[in-house]
């Protein structure tokens, strides 16, 4: 159960700042579209392509969870920091946004290492394939519950952005659910992290 309620709050929240950067960098900040291009497919979907390696890294040294928890943490701040950025007539928006989006990226694809990991390792091989069913529910749930919630209180909190960053918030608890109750698998094999018996012949 924590685990399929930590993926419902990151899921709302990745949901949310996934789905409105270029909305947030064109309609909001007023960036070109050949500006918000850059920002979202070259400091974004290039630069945050580090995160796989980094995670995957830090997975292996310092653990999956507090990978997922430090990443989950990171990426909140990367969304705060786009969207409830830059300051009104910043002369270097673009490169607030772009720093702002590439940081977000990185945490995000950080933190998908550290999570794919573990939902790979936590159960046992009967259950493996249950869980996935059931995760792919709970994320279809949060991106629904998300943009919902989007619709409901943007004109009420001061525009979407504002919608948005809140939502991001909820990573936080995710991360923080996520280290107080799932066991640690770096180093072990997947029998012993899955507590399956294994059978010595």
């Amino acid at each position: 159960m924590p685990i399929l309620v930590c993926a419902f709050l990151a899921t709302m929240a990745g949901t949310a700042a996934n789905g409105w950067g270029y909305y947030h960098a064109v309609s909001v900040v007023g960036l070109t579209p050949g500006q918000t291009s850059v920002v979202v497919l070259i400091l974004g979907g290039g630069v945050g392509m580090a995160g796989f390696p980094l995670g995957a890294w830090a997975c292996e040294r310092l653990g999956r969870v507090p990978t997922l928890v430090s990443s989950g943490l990171l990426s909140a701040i990367g969304a705060l920091w786009y969207y409830w950025g830059p300051p009104a007539d910043f002369a270097l928006a673009a490169l607030w946004l772009g720093t702002a989006y590439a940081w977000f990226t990185v945490a995000v694809n950080a933190a998908m290492v550290a999570g794919n990991t573990t939902a790979t390792e936590l159960f046992p091989t009967e259950l493996r394939g249950t869980m996935i069913g059931w995760f792919t529910l709970i994320n279809a749930l949060a991106a629904v519950s998300s943009q919902t919630t989007i619709a409901l209180l943007a004109q009420r909190l001061g525009g979407l952005s504002n919608v948005v960053g809140y939502l991001a918030l909820l990573s936080v608890p995710s991360a923080i659910l996520f280290g107080l109750f799932v066991d640690e698998t770096r180093g072990l094999s997947l029998e012993v992290a899955a507590h399956e018996t294994v059978n010595v012949t």
